[in-house]
């Protein structure tokens, strides 16, 4: 019986991000939950909504306006191919805008980019870059596909109340193991 409130209690101690008092205090509170925590609230009370890409789209390309990342996920689409899905919140930049700033660094980068098609209130647009061919016979030839979807935030929405201006998300298609 002894045995279980102890194990509980150094399970909860190490979850809770406890540390000895030879750490200095700024470094106790970055390792700990609630330092984590203060900091993102931080941020947040600046103005700075992020939550950066783990690792750059295609090309290199990293979003130059202020934007916070929502989801970022690799899954293989099929035996060849892989799949990337990443969603972003922009702030301070309507939709367009930053779809013709994405569009110019993919273009920067190397890549073709599509005309873009308006449905909705949402720019649509994609990116080629190797292969042979446009859309996914890139892919099938080595190369990369990316499709860009960037829509204006929800008047009323929680986004929009949280600063949020405009919704980008991205399928990007790259050669498995690539």
């Amino acid at each position: 019986m002894r045995r279980v409130p102890t194990a509980l209690m150094l399970c909860a101690l190490a979850a809770c991000g406890a540390s000895s008092d030879r750490e200095p205090p700024a470094e106790r509170a970055a390792t700990s939950m609630s330092g984590a925590i203060v900091e993102a609230a931080k941020r947040e009370a600046a103005g700075i909504r992020t939550n950066p890409l783990s690792s750059p789209l295609p090309g290199g390309v990293m979003p130059e306006f202020t934007y916070g990342v929502v989801a970022d996920l690799t899954s293989p689409l099929n035996a060849t191919v892989d799949a990337r899905q990443v969603a972003m919140q922009a702030q301070a930049i309507e939709a367009r805008a930053a779809y013709d700033a994405i569009t110019a660094q993919f273009v920067a980068a190397g890549f073709t980019a599509s005309a873009m098609t308006e449905e909705k209130g949402a720019f649509i647009g994609n990116y080629a870059q190797g292969g042979e061919g446009p859309g996914m016979l890139a892919v099938e030839g080595g190369g990369t596909y990316v499709m860009l979807i960037a829509s204006p935030a929800k008047p009323g929405d929680d986004a929009a109340r949280d600063g949020v201006s405009a919704l980008l998300r991205f399928t990007i298609y790259t050669p498995s193991g690539r």
